[in-house]
């Protein structure tokens, strides 16, 4: 024949290395036999053509075994027992009290509640207490040009009032004015909450439009007015 075809199937009656051959002629030919060329591997043995297509002929396959359904449940029990051990590794159990620590935990860090960091001291109640700032004995006002420019919070029994100066401060520094004296005037409150002032300047000092002696206290009340060139001051509570 010109041409030929080779169909190779998988058999599984059979054991490792062994190989049947079954021929199909459609037409005949001169050679009634089929050459076999024995694959080179060093664990299967050597056989010829005539012995393999004797074992193939000669080939009874095994009984096959009844189904069993216990043999099923227990490969289904094994593998559950299996898929059991794994989760058990995977995620711990959690009981009784822990699942409340662990809710508790949750609701927690999930409330929306405002957090108060404590803050740095001893670790006792008082770190915590709320601080009182020092309460001002009294506020001054200063304007100019009809404005209120800025309120000054007074903590000392008396100050003293004068223009912007490195040399010379004051405790209450009035900037832009060339006329105001380094200091000008000084403002004093006693024991019994009274306030007075003493003009020390080269210009004078006004109190309701009345000018003060140098050097002499003068009692004010609080709301009166304080003239010291272009700025005036008031004294509130």
């Amino acid at each position: 024949t010109t041409s030929f075809s080779v169909e190779l199937r998988v058999d599984g009656t059979l054991t490792e290395s062994e190989v049947r051959v079954q021929h199909s002629w459609e037409e005949s030919s001169s050679s009634n036999k089929t050459s076999i060329v024995a694959r080179s591997s060093s664990q299967s043995p050597k056989s010829d053509s005539k012995s393999t297509q004797n074992q193939a002929q000669n080939y009874v396959p095994p009984p096959t075994q009844p189904f069993q359904a216990g043999e099923t449940f227990n490969q289904f029990d094994s593998l559950q027992n299996q898929s059991d051990a794994t989760s058990s590794q995977l995620a711990p159990t959690i009981l009784g009290a822990d699942v409340n620590n662990v809710i508790s935990k949750q609701n927690d860090s999930n409330d929306g509640a405002t957090r108060v960091s404590p803050r740095k001291g001893s670790g006792n109640l008082d770190s915590e207490a709320t601080k009182v700032g020092k309460r001002p004995f009294y506020r001054i006002e200063i304007w100019r040009n009809n404005k209120r420019e800025s309120v000054e919070s007074i903590f000392k029994s008396e100050i003293t009032i004068g223009r912007k100066s490195v040399k010379i401060p004051s405790d209450v520094q009035l900037d832009g004015d060339s006329e105001i004296s380094r200091p000008h005037a000084v403002i004093s409150r006693n024991d019994k909450g009274l306030f007075f002032i003493t003009h020390k300047g080269k210009n004078p000092t006004l109190v309701n439009g009345q000018e003060i002696p140098l050097e002499q206290p003068v009692q004010i009340r609080l709301d009166d007015t304080v003239t010291i060139c272009t700025f005036m001051l008031r004294v509130s509570a």
